[in-house]
């Protein structure tokens, strides 16, 4: 059997069983995922976040930063519950708190799913920031809902463009994602100079 990597289950693949597997597929085609399937904001401080592995959480965790908009500073431990499919990350911020993410393993097990974010969805996020093309930045969204800087990205785009009911998806997403934003009263009031009250 393969390694695995954070205490996260795994199973094998044959190549002829990666190509049939439906779990290959991307998760969120279209962006349709109901908001709170991708991330959510909890009344004790922590988040529920949907990834694809544990590559995806460590880039979505340092992204997105802690809740009172402090950057994260490192990770300190994870845990895997067998029972609800989640992967708990805790992390310290560099204003010298203590930070919370429960993550959802969109696949559990899946070899090939666990390598889609090095493989695929990382090199679109560099192609997009480096060429400034947001339709990488929905290509990457479409295998891993929550990437903090391609919400944010497509917020200002959508509002730019005045589609406002997919800017305001965005910037729902991004705020449950890093809640304690330090621009985030300057994101909201750039959003209602264009489209009205969120």
């Amino acid at each position: 059997m393969a390694a695995c990597f954070l205490m996260i289950r795994c199973s094998t693949f044959s190549s002829q069983d990666d190509i049939l597997d439906p779990s290959l597929l991307a998760i969120n085609s279209r962006d349709i995922l109901p908001i709170p399937s991708i991330a959510k904001f909890h009344p004790d401080g922590s988040r529920e976040i949907l990834a694809t592995s544990p590559e995806a959480m460590r880039y979505i965790f340092y992204k997105a930063g802690c809740t009172d908009g402090s950057p994260l500073a490192g990770l300190m431990e994870h845990n895997w519950n067998e029972l609800s499919n989640q992967e708990t990350w805790k992390g310290a911020c560099k204003s010298l708190k203590y930070d919370t993410v429960h993550f959802k393993i969109s696949h559990p097990g899946n070899l090939a799913k666990y390598k889609e974010f090095a493989n695929k969805t990382y090199p679109l996020l560099l192609k997009a920031e480096s060429s400034g093309d947001v339709q990488l930045f929905m290509e990457a969204l479409e295998y891993e809902p929550a990437l903090p800087d391609a919400r944010l990205a497509l917020f200002r785009f959508r509002v730019e463009k005045k589609e406002c009911k997919k800017a305001k998806r965005h910037l729902i997403i991004f705020l449950n994602l890093s809640p304690g934003f330090y621009q985030k009263k300057s994101l909201e009031s750039y959003y209602t100079k264009t489209c009205g009250k969120l």
